[in-house]
Parts: C-alpha cells; structure tokens; sequence
C-alpha cells in the first residue's frame, strides 16, 4: 500500500470520527447523556463499543507481545475474557447494573456502589481509586496507541502521541457517553476486520494453512532461548512448566488477573446502564462474544505465529530477534518484551461543561505519565490495573445483585 492511499484511508477515518463526535455533541444537552447516553443506546452500539473498549490499544501492541513471547497459553485469557468478561458479566453483572442504576438515577460506578450502600464512604473510595488509577491506566492505553502509530508510520513517538491523545480528545470531551459509543462501534469493526485481514495476511506470507502453521510452530520449540528455557517455557503452542517463574506470570497475572479483573471495570460498568430495557442488553451477550473470541483470538494466534514470520524473514525467532534488536533488559517477568479509537449548540445543563472540564484535566494527566512509562508497561500495566479493580471493587459489586 503507498503512501497516498494510506493517507486518503486515515484522512478518510479521522472525518469519520470527527462527525461521530459531533453527532454525539448535538445530541447531549445534560448530564445523563453526557456520561450514560441517557440511557438510550442502541444495544448494537452498546456491543461493539463495550468490545473495543474491552480490547483497546493494550490488547493488540501488548498482548500481542505478550503472545509472541509466551505463545498459545495466552489463548485461556481468550477464553476467560469471553465467558466471564460477556456471559458472565452481561447476564449476572449487566442485568442487575442496569436495573439498578435505572432505580437509583446513577450514572457513574461510584454512585452505584454508593447509593446502594447507602455510604457515602464507600462512594468516595471508589472514586478516589478511579481518580488515581484510571489516568495510570489511560496512560498505558495511550502509549499503547501511540507506539502503534510510531509504528504503522514511521514518526516520531512524541508526534505519535501527541495526534492520538488530541484524537482521542476531541470526541470524548465534546461527545460524551454518545461521542464515544458511536467512535467505539466504529473502531470495534474495523478491529474486527483488521485482524481477520493480519491473521490471513499472516499465513499468506508464511504458505501454510492453519494445521501447517500450528505443526511448524511446534517444530521450532528447540529454538526457545535459553534465558527463556531456564524460566520454564517449553515452546509457543505449550504452557510453561508448571510452578515455574513463567507459569506464574501467565497464569496469575495474565489469564486469571485480566481474565477476572475485567468484571469490575468501571469503564465496562457503566455501559451496562446506557441501555433501556434488559432485553436490549441481552442482545449484545451474542454480539460482544463473537467479536472476542475472533478479534481477541486472532490477535493472540498471530503475535504467536510472528515467531515463524520472524524466523522466516530475520533468521531468528521473534522473542530473539526483538531482544537484540532493542536491548531490553531481562528481569525473568514479562516486562522484558518491549512491543511496541457552524453549529450553534442548544442550551446544556452546566453540570455537563464541568464534567467535561474534569475529563480534560484526566486527558492531560495521562499525557504527562505516559512520557513517564517504559514502553514494555503496556500489558503489565493493564494486568496491573485490573487486579486493582478486582481487588477493590470485585466484592463490593458482587454483593449488588446477591447480597
């Protein structure tokens, strides 16, 4: 692809997100639908963007890394993320989340938790760890996004994150709730496409078909390096040798901490209350699997098989190749692997222009820390993040709908 046509298809997805933005600006005048789309989305959209947002720049830079070095056992983190991160989440979470926001007049995770204890306490340690956790975590996404775009186009780092946090917050201060749902669903196709495309692209350059693939990738576990051999890794379609230093890091920080945390995420939370009725928030548990398990899926399968492009492109595996490459330091955990969405407005209620001031200052906050993260934080930091929440939050949600 040239140039010229790779410009006319950003230019041409830029505008598509300008205008997602506006039409979520025109249709928020106050507070409810600025943060819940006054509880009024479509729940094709509520899918689609509950699945980007789930999966975000974290899940293809990092993860995929992540699958480069570890190798199919990243898959169980697939599975996890549709069972408990849709099922579980949508008919035992989501079901109760809505009914019960709707009953409270919530719009935030804060204030579910809080009104329903009736604790103003409980309510200010949520926010609190949401106001001190999730720029940390926003930045992650954005370095993530960032590297991507260094990447993909060959810029500057400093340029690259620069476009994509003024991207990011155009629409999601103008458009509120809406602005980002409807940027979301965009983005959560052309993921879906994309990596479908990556995933085939992949076997093309490498001639073999699906068993040809998973059979070569086999077939080189002898050249797993040493430094990687002696932390328990048997090859890129096994899992590592149980109880060793590589287990331990896929397993629980990976597969059950992504795999668990992910059901008290405030940000996930709180789509589940931009629907109107249970039944329109049904109809999205087959959507939101079915874009997981492919997207997700795909993305895993190729950072694995990047071990045989590498191999056959470099001479060296892509864990090797990487390595020597960039110089990364080896500490036996996997933040070794540096991988690199005129008008004339109609009265608003004012709550809403101070939330939007609220969410520049988090915009700016991240922008800061992310200059401050090495670029090998991006899965660490959402493993990392995750847990927090699970810890956090897990129980207290729990109780919501069974307690």
């Amino acid at each position: 692809m040239n140039t010229f046509i790779l410009g006319l298809i950003v230019v041409a997805y830029l505008l598509s997100l300008a205008y997602l933005g506006f039409l979520g600006y025109k249709k928020t005048t106050s507070a409810s639908d600025y943060l819940v789309g006054a509880r009024q989305m479509n729940p094709i959209v509520m899918a689609l963007s509950y699945g980007a947002t789930f999966i975000s720049a974290s899940a293809i830079v990092g993860f995929g890394g992540v699958a480069a070095a570890f190798g199919m056992g990243i898959q169980w983190l697939c599975f996890l993320n549709m069972f408990i991160g849709v099922v579980i989440a949508f008919i035992f979470f989501g079901l109760r989340t809505r009914r019960m926001g709707a009953k409270l007049n919530v719009s935030t995770f804060p204030q579910l938790l809080g009104r329903h204890f009736r604790s103003r306490n409980i309510q200010v340690f949520i926010a609190a760890v949401i106001f001190i956790g999730m720029p940390l975590y926003a930045a992650v996404v954005m370095k993530g996004g960032a590297v991507f775009i260094e990447q993909i186009f060959q810029i500057d780092f400093n340029i690259s994150l620069l476009i994509f946090t003024l991207v990011i917050a155009a629409y999601v201060i103008a458009g509120g709730m809406k602005g980002v749902m409807y940027t979301d669903a965009l983005q959560a196709v052309i993921m879906f496409g994309c990596m479908l495309f990556l995933l085939f692209s992949l076997y093309q350059v490498l001639d073999m078909n699906f068993t040809e693939a998973n059979k070569e990738l086999t077939a080189i576990a002898p050249l797993v390096p040493e430094k990687f051999k002696a932390l328990g890794h048997q090859g890129w379609t096994a899992m590592p040798v149980t109880g060793s230093p590589q287990w331990y890091s896929l397993v629980t920080s990976l597969i059950l901490g992504v795999g668990i945390g992910c059901l008290a995420q405030p940000q996930l939370v709180v789509r589940f209350m931009t629907v109107e009725s249970s039944k329109q928030l049904n109809r999205g548990v087959f959507i939101g699997c079915f874009f997981l398990i492919i997207t997700i899926g795909a993305i895993y399968h190729a950072g694995a098989l990047s071990n045989l492009f590498f191999l056959k492109t470099e001479g060296a595996v892509a864990t090797e190749y990487v390595y020597a490459q960039f110089t990364i330091p080896y500490d036996g955990g996997f933040r070794r692997f540096r991988y690199y969405g005129t008008y004339k407005p109609r009265s608003r209620d004012k709550l809403t222009n101070v939330i939007r001031l609220g969410v520049l200052f988090s915009i700016l906050v991240s922008y800061i820390i992310c200059y401050m993260l090495p670029h090998d934080i991006i899965a660490r930091g959402t493993s990392i993040f995750m847990g927090i929440c699970a810890a956090a939050f897990l129980p207290a949600y729990f109780c919501i709908g069974y307690l």
